[in-house]
């Protein structure tokens, strides 16, 4: 009879709690990486991934948060990641004034989602909360004080410090030893010459360090330098991205010659924003560099291709002259000594009746770097 009673008894206690749903929490059951947790409806699950140090969690939809793309160039497109670093391959490209879902954050980045459903990272200093306007587009005067890049000085607002430097008393070849030159095969060739004369037991130059190499452009400086078909220059046996090698080395100087195999392929406002991309790197990890954009060189006259010309080499020189001048660098017009009246090379300063550049240009574009610096 007892037996019969308990038994009466636990079945109903189980028929309770079967009408009663049975309201009991229970922890997540461990998913493999990349596998998302079921979660309440009304809830956005996010997955656990591969990314280091982030902690996946559930955002009610109704409260996650939104922020604004916010750039200082109102044309300019920000990068988004596959994963929190800027070495990180591009999942895509936001506009400024995107809206994205802010789904975890982890240090100075944030993963999101974009209004395409595509999940990614970008840093949260590139964004504003909901509500708030995208930067304004910055003013071409100077007087006005330029735009802010990470780690930028604000000169005085009367100064027009940056863009064009005036000529002055040459600097000693000293000046350069705490100096990087990043090039393509025009800087290559620039190398050469420098080597050349410092196997001849002269102090060429000072002590800097070039990073060139033939093909290099604004495009692959902003790329990861693990992807197929890198041609990032090599120093030391190893492939360099630009800020890398000068946080490693310590340089704080750094003059740039980009732009010539960019022009062509992707358009000379596109080549500008990538420029922009690469200096606020650079100013990220070297906040306290002194940057130097110097033109591009013109081609010889016969030389001169549908797209890559001077006329497309000077608008884009004109453009980055103007953006050096809002935003704390400095532009070196080497290409005004190395023209002639037309603004063609003269063929006796190329080798190739192109763009290369013969032993006898050299120095007429170290007299111009000694002369105009600040």
């Amino acid at each position: 009879m007892k037996k019969a009673t308990s038994l009466f008894v636990l079945c109903l206690l189980l028929g309770m709690m079967v009408l009663s749903g049975c309201d009991t929490s229970y922890e997540p059951i461990p998913t493999a990486p990349g596998q998302t947790t079921a979660v309440p409806e009304g809830s956005t699950a996010i997955p656990t991934g591969t990314e280091p140090g982030v902690t996946a969690t559930a955002v009610p939809t109704s409260s996650a948060e939104i922020r604004i793309v916010s750039l200082s160039d109102p044309n300019g497109t920000l990068r988004v990641r596959e994963t929190p670093s800027t070495e990180a391959d591009v999942v895509t490209v936001l506009a400024n004034g995107a809206n994205v879902t802010v789904l975890a954050t982890e240090g100075e980045w944030i993963k999101i989602k974009t209004a395409d459903n595509e999940l990614g990272y970008i840093m949260t200093s590139y964004t504003v909360a909901q509500g708030q306007q995208p930067t304004a587009k910055p003013t071409a005067n100077p007087t006005t004080g330029p735009t802010q890049k990470p780690g930028a000085a604000t000169p005085a607002p009367d100064a027009s410090a940056y863009g064009l430097p005036d000529a002055k008393a040459a600097v000693s070849m000293s000046f350069f030893d705490d100096a990087l030159f990043v090039g393509d095969s025009v800087s290559y060739g620039f190398k050469l010459y420098v080597d050349k004369q410092r196997n001849k037991g002269d102090d060429y130059l000072g002590k800097s360090i070039f990073l060139t190499a033939g093909s290099f452009g604004i495009h692959h400086a902003i790329t990861a330098v693990n992807v197929e078909g890198s041609v990032h220059p090599s120093y030391g046996g190893q492939k360099w991205l630009i800020e890398n090698f000068m946080a490693d080395k310590k340089l704080k100087k750094v003059y740039i010659m980009l732009g010539m195999n960019d022009v062509a392929l992707y358009g000379i406002e596109a080549s500008v924003t990538n420029y922009a991309t690469l200096i606020s790197r650079i100013r990220a990890k070297v906040p306290d560099a002194v940057i130097y954009i110097q033109s591009v060189t013109p081609t010889t006259k016969d030389g001169a291709k549908p797209k890559l010309n001077n006329t497309n080499i000077y608008a884009f020189n004109d453009q980055m002259n103007n953006w050096a001048n809002n935003n704390q660098c400095y532009f070196l017009d080497i290409a005004s000594v190395l023209k002639d009246d037309q603004g063609n090379l003269p063929t006796k300063l190329s080798n190739d009746n192109f763009v290369h550049l013969a032993d006898a240009a050299f120095p007429l574009w170290v007299d111009y770097l000694r002369t105009h610096t600040n």
